[in-house]
This record gives C-alpha cells, structure tokens and sequence, in this order.
C-alpha cells in the first residue's frame, strides 16, 4: 500500500522520498519521479512531514527508536503520520516515549487507513486522524492527496483514530471468514459458487469484503493484497483491546482463531482470502470456472404464457413466513387469479375428483403445508399437460428433495420448481428465488413473479431444491453480518467511540455490509421493535424470531421441523440439537453461524414479546457499565 500512496503524493505535486528494502520497489518508485533509498538518514534529509505504512510495532519501533532511528535525524519539530493499523494503547504511549528520548518536540499523527491495496493505488483510501490539531491543520493537504473526496475523519485525541480502525477492522476480519463460509457453505450443498457470489453480491447478505475477496476465493487466487498474518495482527488488536476492559467480542475471537488457523499451516504471508481453505475438508475446493451459460438464458421465440392463473391450497398460507404471505395476498388481489383448495392425500390414496378445469398450459401456484409434505401429495390431474408448479413453503433442502421424490414420479406431466422470498434491500421490496430447473422454467416463472418482486427474480440453476439451499447460504450470511453488526456497536460504545462517527466511516469503507447499513442506525436509537424498524403487527421477517428459526432451517438435512411461527422457549434445545445434527452430517463448520446463534438464543432469553432482529444488540447490555470502562480504558 505504501507505493500506492506515495505515488499519490507525487501525482499531487509533492517532493517524496520513499525508504523501502525492497530494490524492485524502489526502482518503480525512481521511474515515477520519486527519490528512493534505503538510508533512515538520507530519507528525513529536508522533509519534516514523514509518513510510515508498515506492518506491526516492531516496525514502527525499529524505524522512530532504532539505533539509527528517526529520533536520529529527523528536523525539529517534524511530524509523523502513522498510516498503519496499531493497538491503541501502543500509540497512546508515543508521546511519552518521545519525550523519554529527548525528542518531545516531533508531532505524533495517528493516522489509519482503510481501503486496501486498490484505495493505495487510486488515491481513495479513507484516512482517520487524531492528535494535535494545529498539526491536523498542517499535515491535512498531504493526508487528502491520498483520501478520497470528503473521507477524512477527525477522531480527537492521539488513539482515537487507531480505536476507529480498529473497529472498523473488527467487521473487515468477520465478513472475511464470513465470504469463505458462505461460499463453502454453497459448496456443501452442490450450489455452483460463482452463481452464489453473483446473487449474494446483490442481496442482504452482500459485503464490501465479500465482493472484494469473494472473487480471489472463486479464482483460486492467492497473490498477496493483504495477508493473513496482518488479520491475525489486526484482530489480535480488537480481542486484546477487548480483553483489556473485559469485554466479550465471541465473533471476533472466533474469526481470529480462522486467521490463526491458516497461518499455522503456513499460509501466514499469503492473501487472506485463503482462509476459505479452512472449509475445504467439509465442503471441497470452492475455486469455479467461469462459464459463458448461465441459468439467465431462455428459449428465445417461444410464446410467454400468461402469469399465474392459480393458487393452490390457499388455507394453508399461515404456514408461510411474513414476505411469502404478503406475495400469496398480493396475487390473490389479481381478479385474474383463482384460489383453488387441494386435497391432502397419503400416498397410497387416489380421489378422481377434481377441483378444477383448466386446458391451457400455466405457471400454478402450489403453497406446500410443511408438516405434511412429507407424507402427502397433489391432487392435480385437473392441471394442463406442461405446466408448470411453482411450490412455496418448503423450508430446507432435505425437505424439498423429499416432497419432490415423493410427488414428481406422479405427475411426469408437470414441471416443478420450489420457490423462496426474502427481503430485498428496499423496505416492502421482495426478493424471489426459484430453481431454473429448464429454460421454460426460467422463462415463465420470471415473467409471472416478477410484477410481485420489482428489485429481483432470480433463477438459481441445477435441481429442484437448489433455490431454498440458496436461500439457507443467504440467510447464513445475513444473520452472521447483523450479528457483526451489534458485537462492533456494543464494544464501540464500551470503547468510548461515538457511534455515529464509526457509522460514517464504516458504511463506505471495508468494514460495510447490507445488514450494518441498515441496522446499524437503529442500534444507535436503541431502537428495538419491529415498528421501529417499519415492521408490522405480523411476524416480520426482520424479526428476532424469524431469525432464530432461519437457524433452525440452516439444517439442510433435516426433515421434520416445527410450525414456522413459534413461540421461542422449547425451541431452544431443538434448535441447537438440529445445528449440532448439521455440522454431523455435513461435516460443515459453519464457526461463525454457530456463534451468532448463541448470540440469538441470548438476545431473545433477555427479552419478552415481537422484536427486531435489532434487539440482537442487547446481548452487551450488561458489559456496558460507562463509568466501568472508561476506569479500564484510563488504567490501560
């Protein structure tokens, strides 16, 4: 990152000397302009502004305090930016150190950045400063050579820009390990993990991280941007930070524990993406070819069908989760649509009776009672040859494969596809996935579902089922990041940060995600209800219920589940013996959806009644005694 921002600086017009062992970076640099050396002496000559981008303390400390340090040579009164990601009390102690050597008249700038390699390179980095501000104000034009437009951030006093950063690397590291367990997750359940990435990338489970190093995971590509041994580094920082006021930050521990994993089997200098490794035992290499066809192709020139025409066993709606029910009641309003109730039959039954007449081919409507799928089948020898059954309220894999085992071989005629709805990233704003089981499918299922889901209708490709097991890697994703989102809120208040300037910074740097965007704010309002955040009377699917039983269906190998609305309290054993039955049968561990469902068990046993998912936050309510922490904070 280094050469990136030195570069900005001579493009800004300033007169750069850069230090660097390296000889090939120092001959790049000499190319652009630049004067290059490997002398501390020869680099402080004539500059009295000096910007160090390293890796840890040591270094830091090799380069001020070294026998031929800065201390060494630098002109009086001279500033230095540290632009590298250091634990607070460590910075905190530098003036007194300084002081200590006779050269407390050198200006210390805490100065952070974040944005990877790529904000280096473009001169977009986002850049926290802290200190003395007459030096802010002297030192600010070279920081915004290197900043992107308006992304300079004062902080305050010295290790308040180095306590930001450390926050803001705390969601970076977690969505990190998070991309690699969502795209294995994918892989455990035969999802193709380039359609994943496309589809995660544009939903409620999206990252910054996960776009980023989403795309290493998939290529196989382990060139160094940012290696693991700099997240082991960085997230050391948050948990010592955190153990120094003793307070719990289970997400973060776990994410560094992936970091610490990986490097201990040597991968320490390579790109952190290659923590997804950690996965492969379970789920398999993750690493996909692109291909040219995707499930978005259609039968050019064949006739679209008219949208859907019928639903199917309408009663059964209240087994259904609050977006999927909006959908039914939303089709249900079309004059056009007609709501037929189909009879439950076991298997070995037959009833010749038929509910309806209907000869010409369309896209049915069936809503499939859970409880009963299982053992029961349809009753649709009334329905055209070729149409086409789009199946609602399948909860997971297992279960979708066993209703289509069961009830597919009866009607050959017809073509199935299981279909889920989740929220979009604009409120009241649906999205809908379905399996593209053929090209027809993809087709007439997308011209009939998507006047329902205006900001998405998306083909999932392989069997039926496939689009509910995206649904589960989708979820997974969401409830990881919320989770995130309410651990870096609480230890950001137990830090002393404020909130809303970690919002600022956070919601358009690394550490973003869709869930922090948006829960984030409501977190800062304590704003826990499900009116609050624009949820209803109804069970929402923002709910802390509704996501505590999306952990029950990320168990995509069990079959036998209980009613969709529940009440929380005996669930709660059931809930954590059908996790544990997961990560048995496939083998899949998923560290970090575990310990977000603890963190859900928690929040909801603290709390009574309909609440957010918001409500998660609540967890570090009894970690967050003010006075306590900033007694620690003051002792460190």
């Amino acid at each position: 990152m280094g050469f990136g921002m030195a570069s900005n600086l001579l493009k800004a017009g300033f007169d750069v000397h850069g230090l660097d062992p390296g000889d090939s970076a120092r001959e790049r640099f000499e190319k652009a302009g630049g004067r290059a050396t490997t002398s501390i002496e020869k680099s402080c000559k004539d500059c009295s502004h000096y910007v160090i981008m390293v890796a840890t303390p040591a270094q830091v400390d090799g380069l001020i305090f070294g026998g031929d340090g800065l201390i060494q040579h630098l002109p009086q009164g001279s500033i230095v930016c540290l632009c590298c990601t250091l634990p607070p009390t460590y910075v905190r102690k530098l003036p007194a150190r300084l002081s200590a050597s006779g050269r407390q008249e050198i200006r210390i700038i805490d100065s952070p950045v974040s944005g990877g390699v790529s904000g280096a390179v473009n001169g977009t980095l986002n850049i926290m400063i802290a200190g003395d501000p007459l030096a802010i104000e002297e030192i600010e034009p070279l920081l915004q050579a290197m900043a992107a437009p308006g992304r300079l951030f004062r902080c305050g006093q010295l290790s308040n820009a180095s306590t930001l950063k450390m926050l803001n690397q705390h969601l970076a590291g977690i969505h990190i390990v998070s991309a690699a367990e969502i795209l294995a997750f994918a892989k455990a359940l035969q999802l193709s993990t380039r359609e994943t990435y496309d589809i995660v990338t544009r939903g409620t489970s999206a990252s910054w991280i996960f776009g980023d190093r989403g795309t290493h995971m998939l290529d196989g590509d382990w060139t160094t941007r940012s290696a693991i041994d700099i997240f082991v580094k960085d997230l050391g920082i948050v948990n010592n930070s955190a153990d120094n006021i003793c307070f719990p930050c289970p997400m973060a521990s776990q994410a560094y524990y992936q970091f610490l994993l990986s490097s201990s089997r040597g991968y320490g200098r390579q790109d952190d993406s290659i923590v997804v490794r950690n996965y492969e035992a379970a789920a398999g290499d993750v690493a996909e070819i692109p291909v040219e066809t995707t499930a978005e192709s259609v039968c050019e020139g064949e006739t679209v069908w008219p949208a859907f025409t019928t639903v199917l066993n309408p009663s059964a709606v209240g087994s259904l989760s609050f977006l999927e029910r909006r959908l039914i009641k939303s089709l249900e309003k079309q004059p056009s649509i007609k709501k037929v109730q189909q009879v439950y039959l076991h298997l070995d039954q037959r009833d010749e009776k038929q509910s309806y007449e209907c000869e010409t081919k369309q896209v049915c409507l069936y809503i499939c009672h859970q409880k009963e799928c299982g053992m029961a089948t349809l009753q649709l020898a009334a329905v055209a040859d070729g149409s086409i059954i789009a199946v609602f309220g399948l909860r997971d894999s297992q279960e979708a494969q066993s209703f289509f085992q069961q009830v597919a071989p009866k009607y050959p005629r017809l073509t199935f596809t299981d279909c889920q709805v989740l929220p979009g990233n604009e409120a009241n704003s649906p999205k809908i996935l379905f399996s593209a089981t053929t090209d027809e499918v993809v087709k007439h299922v997308r011209t009939a579902l998507l006047p329902y889901a205006p900001t998405g209708c998306h083909p999932v490709s392989a069997k039926f089922s496939s689009a509910t097991s995206m649904y589960l890697v989708l979820r997974l994703g969401a409830i990881i990041h919320v989770a995130a989102a309410a651990e870096c809120h609480a230890l950001t208040r137990a830090m002393g940060v404020a909130p809303e300037l970690l919002y600022k910074l956070v919601a358009g740097a690394a550490g973003s995600s869709a869930q922090f965007n948006k829960y984030f704010p409501h977190m800062m309002r304590a704003e826990w209800s499900l009116h609050s955040n624009g949820g209803s009377d109804d069970t929402c699917d923002d709910s802390l219920d509704q996501s505590l039983e999306d952990l029950v269906r990320l168990a995509p190998f069990h079959l036998h589940v209980e009613p969709r609305i529940f009440t929380y309290g005996m669930a709660d054993n059931h809930m954590k013996a059908i996790l544990q039955s997961t990560a048995r049968r496939l083998k899949f561990p998923a560290v970090l959806l575990n310990t977000a469902h603890q963190l859900f068990k928690a929040a909801r046993s603290k709390n009574k009644g309909q609440l957010s998912i918001t409500a998660l936050r609540q967890c570090w309510t009894a970690c967050e005694q003010e006075e306590i922490h900033r007694e620690r904070r003051n002792h460190i």
